[in-house]
């Protein structure tokens, strides 16, 4: 019974963890993919309009890496654990590993090097506000950041003076101005004025504490983060865990099952003891047997046959007494 509940027991585990392997694996395949068709969508929209090289200004070539590397990485673990196949489970365990230690790379990276880090998002930053009414997708993404995290530019309000219609030395009605995502709304839901930031890079900060938000964007999202730190860790580790659960599966040291698979046809005669028993040469009995075993991945009997030399030695049985196989897991036959 001991024997037959721990082999119900390994079962449970090795079916719970190729479940949960599926399932995760599955689902990510189906985001990615998702993800990479939105991804080629925006693309093809933005070749007719193109105007920004910079892969950072480029949103949807971001999906498209994005989407691809899930899609491709989690397709591998997907049929790796259905099919069991132990080559593909190892490329996405390794695969993985690079992606989580990547990740934390670059954690570690932002937190040593942040003032360096903050200097090349402000320069991207800058670069697509030079190109705010050339590229729609850049432009829908300042704006919901702008409107969600009240701020305006990159490291200020004053970022805007990149921008030929927002410059001061312009003549145009937005000379001078911010984009109206950037003004406070004193009233939720109120129709707001779209030339509400008008003249506004000329004046100073306390002027404007009123009319637009001065704050930039970078430090904004960096402070919304650090407010949120307990949700921002859960979503971190949500991502990380799932890939620092994820193990190869152990070569075993012997090509055969685990004892506890055999088929009772797999145990010899009682009278036969352990092979690592020495008698002399007249005690020793020479065995051919076959046995069915029941291979757990592929849910089929296999018939294995045996030579083993197993000894005899009734002397002194409680010295030897072990059997060449232990109790079988009916739960196989």
């Amino acid at each position: 019974m001991a024997q037959g509940s721990e082999c119900r027991n390994s079962l449970l585990y090795y079916y719970s963890v190729k479940f949960a392997l599926s399932t995760y694996a599955t689902l990510f395949s189906i985001i990615g993919l998702v993800i990479l068709c939105i991804g080629i969508y925006a693309e093809v929209e933005r070749q007719k309009h193109k105007t920004l090289e910079g892969m950072f200004l480029a949103p949807a070539i971001i999906l498209l890496l994005l989407g691809f590397t899930m899609f491709s990485v989690s397709f591998v673990g997907m049929v790796g654990s259905l099919r069991d196949n132990r080559t593909l489970l190892k490329i996405f365990f390794w695969v993985l590993l690079v992606i989580f230690i990547t990740e934390l790379l670059l954690i570690f990276i932002e937190i040593i090097f942040e003032n360096k880090m903050n200097a090349v998002l402000h320069s991207n930053i800058q670069e697509g506000i030079r190109h705010y009414y050339d590229d729609l997708d850049f432009k829908n993404i300042l704006d919901f950041v702008q409107e969600k995290f009240s701020c305006c530019g990159g490291d200020e309000y004053r970022d805007w003076e990149v921008n030929l219609y927002h410059s001061c030395n312009g003549s145009g009605p937005l000379a001078c101005g911010v984009p109206y995502t950037c003004c406070i709304r004193k009233v939720p839901g109120e129709v707001i004025n779209t030339l509400c930031g008008y003249r506004t890079l000329d004046k100073e900060r306390l002027e404007l504490l009123d009319v637009i938000h001065v704050r930039g964007c970078i430090h904004a999202v960096g402070l919304w983060l650090k407010d949120n730190f307990e949700s921002t860790l859960s979503i971190v580790c949500s991502l990380l865990l799932p890939q620092g659960d994820k193990g190869a599966p152990k070569d075993r040291a012997s090509p055969w099952p685990p004892a506890s698979l055999l088929h009772p046809s797999c145990i010899p005669p009682a009278s036969l003891l352990h092979p690592s028993c020495i008698p002399p040469a007249h005690r020793s009995l020479q065995l051919n047997f076959s046995c069915s075993i029941c291979n757990p991945i592929s849910q089929q009997r296999t018939l294995m046959a045996f030579t083993h030399s197993f000894c005899i030695f009734r002397e002194s049985p409680a010295v030897h007494n072990h059997t060449a196989a232990p109790a079988p897991c009916l739960l196989f036959w």
